[in-house]
């Protein structure tokens, strides 16, 4: 049973969201479940802000960091809070770095 720590990190994220990831097969758009250990790709040609527009409420980008982070490294740890600031920002965008470089480009 997850403990209420990581329970308060998950209140924090939406229920899924969209990203872009590159890949070995190019760049894909993957979809994120809260909670969920893995991300499932799409087969969609609209892209993941468009995906994640059209979400009743769209996630903001230190949530979409947060889920990735969660969904890749697990939900137990610090990155996936959605509240991280500063030096603990820089560093889930560094491990996030090459799985989804688009990442790091928004503000």
């Amino acid at each position: 049973m997850p403990t209420p720590d990581v329970l308060a990190m998950l209140a924090k994220l939406p229920p899924r969201c969209f990203v872009q990831l590159s890949g070995s097969r190019g760049p894909r758009v993957a979809e994120i479940v809260r909670g969920v250990p893995s991300v499932t790709d799409t087969d969609t040609a609209l892209t993941a802000d468009e995906l994640n527009a059209a979400l009743p409420e769209p996630p903001t980008q230190a949530q979409l960091e947060a889920m990735l982070y969660g969904a890749m490294h697990g939900w137990h740890l610090a990155g996936a809070d959605a509240g991280l600031t500063g030096d603990a920002r820089d560093d889930r965008l560094l491990a996030l770095s090459l799985l989804a470089p688009s990442l790091g480009e928004q503000p």
